[in-house]
């Protein structure tokens, strides 16, 4: 028989879906949203996870925060809505970093300046 997280799965991936759909208020419904991105159940942290994509980029600063911030179940959640809504530059964004290139240098720094 299935844990009652189990059995509530489906309840929470339509109430994902109906939130994602019919919610005018953005970071309303992202705030309501946002724990089922480290959801047990797999189809429900997709689901979420979508939802987050489909709001676009006015989420990624909600995103940014769980992502570096927590809660720690939903980070990976956060990582994956933001790389569906802009890659690896809109990840970049909310760590203070600058982006590496393929040779390990920040763009513009010379070659053998790091480490000094």
């Amino acid at each position: 028989m299935p844990s009652s997280a189990g059995r509530t799965a489906p309840l929470r991936r339509a109430a994902v879906t109906a939130i994602s759909l019919w919610s005018s208020d953005v970071p309303a419904a992202a705030r309501h949203v946002l724990p089922l991105l480290g959801d047990p159940d797999a189809e429900v942290r997709q689901a979420a996870v979508q939802a987050f994509s489909s709001w676009g980029t006015v989420v990624v600063p909600l995103l940014q925060t769980v992502r570096l911030d927590g809660p720690g179940p939903a980070r990976a959640g956060a990582l994956e809505a933001l790389a569906e809504i802009g890659g690896e530059v809109v990840i970049a964004q909310g760590t203070g970093k600058l982006a590496l290139t393929e040779y390990g240098r920040r763009p513009g720094t010379p070659p053998g300046a790091l480490g000094r």
